[in-house]
């Protein structure tokens, strides 16, 4: 790929700082450029405006992790995906235009540590999912099996244990989705803004987690939204959508 995606980490100003809001910005042209997206396409797309789109590529504003997930999803599709390294670079460059909780983006960093707060335990949730279902499948193959008393019980303390710790894993998503909830909205502007949640979906088996594939340290790309067609997964998938009207600014 052109332009050297994901490139630039280093060496592109302190945590929170104009330099690096820039760097990020050059990071987010060339996604859309190597994708061969205009930013009316983009717009056509995903709704939002070319003013927004062209502050976010001249530094002069943070994306929501929406706009990001929303040029990453197109990149995949366009048959320009980046490797697992560049992804995380452009990660690692979001989180650093945004800079620490109190900074000057504080709200947004402190929105974005709770979603990666909540992508790593939907990860072990999906992890934890994985172990049940083996085990559940060793029980099965044993129990046609003579003499295998003593191996059952051992499995059954196995798959009593890895439960309580699925158990653990969905009371601490929920809290985390409870406290993404209850915080404010940053708006584009930067100051918060309240925006009425969109209704919530039933919670049958919403206690079960999600099959995923998360890269450490990687957002999903695309595995939730909102009003713009998608459902939001309040169970075990991606959270990111917030149940929110829109999926970037206008």
């Amino acid at each position: 790929m052109s332009g050297e995606v994901g490139a630039e980490v280093e060496g592109v100003g302190e945590p929170g700082s104009p330099e690096a809001a820039r760097a990020l910005g050059r990071q987010l042209r060339r996604l859309r450029e190597n994708a061969q997206l205009t930013q009316d396409l983009m717009v056509k797309l995903h709704g939002g405006s070319k003013t927004s789109i062209s502050r976010y590529e001249n530094g002069d504003r943070i994306p929501r992790t929406d706009y990001v997930k929303a040029l990453l999803e197109e990149t995949e599709q366009r048959g320009r995906s980046l490797t697992d390294d560049a992804l995380a670079a452009v990660w690692a460059l979001y989180e650093r235009a945004l800079g620490p909780v109190g900074g000057r983006n504080s709200e947004r960093a402190a929105l974005y540590a709770q979603e990666k707060q909540l992508r790593l335990v939907q990860a072990q949730e999906a992890q934890v999912a994985g172990e049940l279902a083996r085990l559940a499948a060793d029980r099965e193959a044993l129990e046609t099996q003579a003499g295998a008393d003593a191996a059952l019980r051992e499995l059954d303390a196995g798959l009593a244990r890895i439960e309580r710790h699925r158990e653990h894993l969905a009371r601490k998503r929920r809290r985390i989705v409870a406290t993404i909830d209850a915080m404010p909205d940053p708006g584009e502007d930067g100051r918060s803004r309240t925006l009425v949640p969109l209704p919530r979906p039933p919670e049958t088996g919403s206690d079960q987690p999600a099959s995923l594939s998360v890269a450490p340290g990687v957002p999903p790309l695309a595995t939730s939204d909102d009003a713009h067609g998608r459902a939001v997964d309040r169970g075990g998938g991606d959270h990111l959508g917030r149940g929110r009207p829109s999926a970037w600014p206008r």
